[in-house]
């Protein structure tokens, strides 16, 4: 059964790719290796990868980060180039964050982006960061709001059985999910849905416990040794604050005091979004707006 393995790696390479995540049109964006902010424009390098034998450092730029163009490679790459770009702070509590990269932005604020690993690389959104009462937190860059198209907001309760949000649906947006009353033991939010698929948001009430679980996000790399990664938030769940691109999704807790990112690859049936509990009911606010696909 070995080839039919490697045909279905072969399948999730070919939807690896992003609709505005930064990702090279051609090659592969290995990790980053510079972050910098000079007269008015961004400027990130990374090493590329365009085909076997051959690795560059490539160089785009950005006013906005919002639309990158490309400045091209800078210099061919040799083994000895190489450098371990981790820093020892844990950024992201999910599975494929890697390489955080950070710069100051205009008025001082600290900017960063990081590596999204797996089939395809691609970089993460772009996120503020700030330390608050001795203690980091991640949120979305304001300017990514420029991506938004027209919001859909839907509210209600979602209890025991499952509640399909029609046509609320969708592969490349952003959600913010407001839990205004909350009375269940567990509750559940699912996306990218199919028939066969899901990525679900769990939450454990008593415990404060939000768990990513993505074993049934469709085709994972070789290197998918687990399935579920947890965190125990310091307040009860308030606010979820995802970006969801056609193989990625990135999650922002509590007004950042979380992140949890993790690579998906989904059929592109895969558009439903769902909720249910455990028991009890809990009273959830939706606010979706659909994104632009860019040209990265």
């Amino acid at each position: 059964m070995e080839w039919l393995r490697e045909e279905r790696y072969a399948e999730a390479d070919k939807k690896g790719r992003q609709h505005f995540h930064i990702q090279p049109s051609a090659g592969s964006l290995k990790k980053p290796a510079g972050f910098v902010y000079h007269d008015g424009f961004y400027h990130l390098f990374y090493e590329w990868l365009p085909a076997r034998g051959l690795k560059y450092w490539y160089h785009i730029s950005s006013p906005d980060l919002i639309r990158f163009v490309t400045q091209g490679p800078v210099v061919i790459m040799s083994d000895s180039d190489e450098r371990d770009c981790k820093m020892e702070e844990k950024w992201d509590d999910g599975f494929d964050f890697d390489a955080p990269q950070l710069t100051q932005g205009p008025e001082g604020e600290q900017i960063l982006v990081g590596w999204i690993g797996g089939t395809e690389p691609c970089f993460t959104v772009p996120r503020l960061i700030s330390i608050e009462e001795g203690k980091t937190r991640q949120r979305p860059h304001p300017l990514l709001e420029r991506l938004r198209g027209e919001p859909e907001t839907a509210e209600g309760y979602a209890m025991k059985h499952d509640i399909r949000l029609h046509p609320y649906e969708g592969d490349c947006y952003e959600l913010i999910i407001d839990i205004l009353e909350n009375e269940s033991t567990e509750f559940y939010i699912e996306l990218r849905v199919s028939r066969r698929e899901a990525t679900r948001l769990i939450y454990n009430h008593a415990a404060r416990k939000f768990t990513l679980d993505r074993f049934d996000s469709g085709l994972l790399t070789t290197n998918s040794q687990d399935f579920t990664r947890s965190v125990i938030l310091e307040t009860p769940l308030q606010k979820i604050h995802a970006f969801v691109d056609q193989t990625s999704i990135e999650i922002f807790l509590n007004d950042g005091e979380k992140v949890m990112t993790s690579r998906i690859f989904p059929s592109d049936s895969a558009t439903g979004i769902r909720t249910s509990t455990e028991s009890g009911q809990v009273y959830l606010k939706f606010t979706k707006y659909d994104i632009e696909k860019q040209d990265v």
